[in-house]
């Protein structure tokens, strides 16, 4: 805390002064909220010798190191990191094998996971065993925060998508998640979220990180499936319930204090 010094008004019959007497008080609260002075400066100064080139990396991509398709940048203030899935075709014929005219849309998807798989009773599990990219990252930190976002292009469905006029109807524990764990600690969730349709979800983060080796940013899901409920007659039930994963990004910036 920076020095501060009190004033001594003159005192004196018919005297009188306009000086606001919260000044005092609002110089040592400002540097509580962040207003630093002059023998509070930043923990890395900004000299010469901290102002290099920016340096592009390699980092994790995944949780057993198999795969170093994350980005990093490394500057000298802060560095981002990025890692993305790559689905950019529109080969997807998405009414088949109905009778009805192709759709192409973006797709296959990357990834499916069925009700019948083990993965959905083991409660949240890790994204990128489904996704082998965009779902997860593994840097170096500094003291300072973390910053970032994760996106998910998700779908929910167990009735076949050529059903004319579809809404929806589904059990009532139809539900799926998707989570944003540092350091295997829970930082931001979607919620439970209703099943139907295409979605893209977007989870924003940030906490304060101390200097680590690795901290791990993985993104995870969760589902549930109570059977298949009821549906109308236009409407043909699979055997299985269908979480479809299409593109995955996820993005970090580490500001160092």
């Amino acid at each position: 805390m920076s020095k501060v010094y009190s004033k001594e008004y003159f005192k004196s019959r018919d005297y009188s002064t306009s000086d606001a007497y919260n000044n005092e008080a609002s110089s040592v609260l400002a540097e509580l909220n962040g207003k630093l002075g002059a023998d509070q400066l930043p923990y890395e100064t900004v000299e010469k010798a901290n102002m290099v080139s920016n340096t592009r990396i390699s980092v994790d991509s995944k949780p057993d190191g198999s795969a170093t398709d994350g980005v990093g940048i490394i500057m000298p203030t802060q560095s981002i990191y990025h890692v993305a899935s790559d689905l950019n075709t529109f080969t997807w014929n998405r009414r088949a094998p109905s009778g009805a005219p192709a759709v192409s849309v973006l797709g296959p998807p990357l990834g499916v996971a069925l009700s019948s798989q083990p993965s959905w009773s083991t409660g949240i599990s890790s994204l990128s065993s489904v996704i082998p990219k965009g779902t997860f990252l593994s840097f170096t930190s500094k003291e300072g925060m973390i910053r970032g976002i994760a996106n998910v292009d998700i779908e929910y469905y167990f009735v076949s998508q050529e059903a004319t006029g579809f809404t929806g109807n589904f059990g009532a524990g139809w539900r799926w998640w998707i989570y944003v764990f540092v350091n295997d600690e829970m930082v931001a969730s979607t919620g439970p979220q209703p099943a139907g349709r295409r979605r893209t979800v977007q989870l924003p983060f940030s906490l304060p990180v101390s200097s680590q080796d690795s901290i791990q940013v993985d993104v995870r899901w969760a589902a549930t499936f109570d059977g298949a409920g009821t549906a109308p007659n236009d409407i043909s039930l699979v055997d299985e319930a269908a979480i479809r994963f299409f593109n995955c990004q996820l993005f970090v910036r580490n500001q160092y204090r």
